[in-house]
């Protein structure tokens, strides 16, 4: 499974709508019922760590392109934050 995190976002979409077996891939969304037709979704906030095991579950893989607005620190600081909840791990 890949995981999306960012699906509505100028990227996210452009990758969603060059996805041809969409059954490979979940979304990670603030509201799961916004995102693109035909995507499993989950909710999901990089600020709500509690949300981070749910969409997580099975996943292989993922996407992830932080805002420019996001510094790298708060950036590193979140991606850290997947990793320390113990359903993540790079690899």
């Amino acid at each position: 499974m890949i995981l999306i995190i960012g699906a509505t976002g100028t990227v996210g979409t452009a990758i969603c709508d060059a996805v041809i077996d969409k059954s490979q891939f979940r979304l990670a969304l603030r509201d799961p019922n916004c995102g693109p037709a035909g995507f499993a979704s989950v909710p999901f906030d990089l600020a709500r760590p509690q949300t981070y095991a749910a969409a997580l579950d099975g996943v292989s893989r993922l996407f992830l392109l932080f805002p420019p607005q996001v510094s790298i620190s708060a950036a590193a600081g979140r991606m850290s934050a997947m990793i320390e909840s113990g359903h993540w791990r790079l690899g």
